[in-house]
């Protein structure tokens, strides 16, 4: 199988993770990207394409290392037990957030103001005041 980076015109300036690294870029006008015989595998920074497809394995199997103990390291983790706030109380700080930056975004108080946010989510997560 022939793998091959095909270069396309980019409709949108977004971010994008680069399938042989991993690095998260922002596209610009030229999108580069991995494609098999029938399909788009994804993307390939600028970083990685000024390389040179001579790299690209190198790249890609560096990038499989990081991914496998990534994987090995989340593995770990779903034999623990979650805590987590209700999603009705990610709404309720939103809003808060939401006030504040309405309120202090960009002033003098910014500062003083966001501690007692910090203050002000501790009570509503019931969380211990630090001194």
């Amino acid at each position: 199988m022939s793998l091959k980076v095909k270069l396309r015109p980019s409709k949108y300036r977004t971010r994008a993770d680069c399938i042989l690294c991993g690095e998260e870029f922002m596209l610009s006008g030229v999108r580069a990207s991995l494609w098999d015989e029938k399909e788009r595998i994804g993307n390939v920074c600028y970083e990685c394409f000024k390389k040179g497809n001579n790299e690209f394995p190198s790249l890609l199997q560096a990038q499989v290392q990081r991914l496998r103990k990534e994987a090995d390291d989340l593995e770990k983790l779903f034999k623990h037990s979650f805590e987590c706030p209700t999603w009705e109380t990610f709404q309720e700080l939103e809003k808060l957030t939401d006030l504040f930056d309405k309120q202090f975004y960009g002033s003098e108080d910014y500062e003083d103001a966001f501690v007692q946010l910090e203050q002000k989510f501790k009570e509503i997560l019931h969380e211990p005041k630090e001194d």
